[in-house]
């Protein structure tokens, strides 16, 4: 019943989407408030028989009441969870996960495997499918209640025609032109879309935040560097189809050479090949250790466990990653940047280096909310939620 909804695109069916729009994107919220968000016009009554019809087919349900003022507490209204669901799907160089989503964009499940070698393009996307397959299954859910898959992965992408063009770093051959949205559609037949991990993130940010911040950065460091911006509501889509050009930012013209072929770039400072690379250069006891065995996290584990050994070159990179965001927030104005990774979440200080590196330096001192988020990695969970649904708008 929730697709067939959002899939029709008929003027009288218009205002009952925008309904359930704004209560899945503010709810709980009571009717008052729900009015005042509306981007369209509708009379008190047509709002109340719009609730009535929504609570009839099972899309929204009362929720608790809202503390009163002064007489009868209003009623909240909020999303049915089993009303639809959503398969997150993000592919990274250290892993690929798969998430299924209900419609209020909350976790049912989810699946990781880690990135090796051997994940070609065509290993990674039978996985998916036989992953997104046994969800289906194990939780009895029919296509038709499907909303939607939604794709994330590093760019450069061709969004419009759902092409992984080929992501740096992968450490399998054949990440070359990958119509991923195609192969994808041909299993399930429903609507799938592809971005980028960083606007992913971005999303989940912008609707997961109480606060009403509509110029914003994102930030995700890890093997490499990618950012998302939001202004006046808007991701910035990149003309090139990447959101990695961030980490080509020039910090030092005489620096180390970059794999674009530039010196300086923030990438050669901050990502973890980089401080990978420094370490092995500063000690011969790292040069011992064969970094391409471990994890993602398996090696920040061993950064924390050399932590006398390894602190100054891995907060060195904190401080430029903080250096590099200070200029973006000086020219685009940010009001709130959010930072996420690996090292943001795992290496101590790595985070509130980062956080001293941007205060001592954006021009003006003005008021930014700085955040590492609320939701970790379930924020690309979120963000890529969202996107299917604003995808129906």
């Amino acid at each position: 019943m929730l697709k067939s909804l959002l899939l029709d695109s008929s003027i009288k069916k218009q205002p009952i989407k925008e309904v359930f729009r704004v209560i899945s994107r503010y709810g709980p919220i009571t009717r008052s408030k729900l009015s005042n968000k509306l981007e369209i016009k509708i009379k008190q009554t047509a709002l109340a028989r719009i609730i009535s019809e929504l609570k009839t087919n099972n899309l929204i349900k009362e929720g608790g009441h809202e503390e009163s003022e002064g007489g009868r507490p209003p009623v909240l209204y909020s999303i049915v969870p089993t009303a639809g669901f959503i398969i997150a799907v993000h592919i990274i160089r250290a892993h690929t996960k798969v998430v299924l989503l209900d419609s209020c964009l909350h976790t049912v499940k989810n699946e990781t495997f880690v990135m090796t070698t051997k994940h070609t393009p065509e290993i990674v996307i039978a996985k998916v499918i036989e992953i997104t397959n046994k969800f289906l299954n194990e939780y009895k859910i029919e296509l038709d209640q499907l909303l939607g898959i939604g794709i994330s992965s590093v760019g450069p992408l061709n969004k419009k025609d759902g092409i992984i063009i080929k992501p740096q770093l992968f450490l399998s051959k054949g990440w070359i032109n990958v119509p991923i949205v195609k192969i994808i559609k041909e299993i399930f037949p429903v609507k799938v879309i592809l971005e980028h991990s960083s606007n992913a993130g971005l999303m989940g940010e912008y609707v997961s935040s109480s606060l009403p911040h509509e110029n914003m950065l994102y930030i995700f460091n890890s093997w490499g560097t990618g950012c998302g911006i939001m202004t006046n509501g808007e991701i910035i889509n990149s003309r090139i189809g990447r959101t990695d050009g961030f980490a080509h930012m020039s910090m030092d013209v005489n620096g180390p050479i970059c794999f674009c072929g530039s010196r300086g770039c923030l990438n050669t400072y901050t990502s973890l090949n980089s401080i990978l690379e420094s370490l092995n250069n500063s000690n011969p006891y790292f040069k011992s250790i064969n970094w391409s065995e471990l994890s993602t996290l398996e090696i920040i584990e061993r950064l924390k466990d050399e932590y006398e050994l390894t602190n100054e070159i891995v907060l060195r990179s904190a401080t430029y990653l903080g250096v590099g965001i200070s200029n973006l927030v000086n020219i685009i104005g940010s009001e709130a940047v959010y930072i996420s990774g690996p090292l943001i979440y795992h290496y101590p200080n790595y985070y509130e280096t980062v956080i001293k590196s941007i205060s001592q330096r954006v021009y003006g001192k003005p008021n930014i909310a700085l955040s590492q988020g609320d939701y970790e990695e379930e924020t690309l969970d979120i963000g890529l939620g969202a996107l299917v649904y604003a995808s129906y708008y």
